[in-house]
């Protein structure tokens, strides 16, 4: 296999304009939003910082150039995408409910969005997701005491999705 080392032969990655990263934001927020009465979350109790949304979404952007460069033109796809949006969660905590500074929302948003990630998935591909309430609570144990990378989060989806 032949591999450039070429600068010229790579994708650059351009700063996104902030109308970019506004409109990623606001994408994000409101898809959160969407799916916490399901999960039990009062959306109107809950703030966000907006500068740790704004990094989230240049790093997923920066991680969508890596995949290009370093495994060979592949595309991130949709559940790698949203498994790097529940690694930040995870690590950043840019969400926070302003009635109660200690309950962690972030990781019933990372929880909530990796499982519904993981059955669309395996929906499109039509196979059966493997999540079943024990899943769902290790991960939730997971989510809170482990040291989880980004690409460990992406395994266990593509896993439980079945690709």
């Amino acid at each position: 296999m032949n591999v450039s080392t070429n600068p010229k032969d790579f994708p650059v990655f351009g700063e996104l304009t902030e109308d970019e990263i506004k409109c990623k934001v606001t994408d994000f927020v409101s898809i959160l939003e969407y799916f916490s009465p399901e999960i039990g979350v009062e959306f109107k109790n809950i703030e966000h910082n907006e500068k740790i949304l704004n990094k989230i979404v240049d790093m997923v952007e920066r991680r969508r150039v890596y995949f290009h460069i370093y495994h060979e033109g592949m595309e991130m796809g949709e559940l790698n995408e949203a498994c790097l949006y529940c690694f930040w969660l995870l690590k950043l905590n840019p969400f926070y409910n302003k009635n109660n500074l200690e309950e962690n929302v972030n990781r019933v948003f990372a929880l909530a969005l990796f499982t519904r990630v993981v059955n669309y998935t395996a929906q499109k591909g039509k196979s059966t997701p493997y999540i079943t309430t024990k899943t769902v609570e290790k991960m939730l144990h997971g989510f809170k005491f482990w040291d989880l990378s980004k690409e460990a989060i992406m395994l266990m989806a593509q896993g439980l999705s079945g690709q």
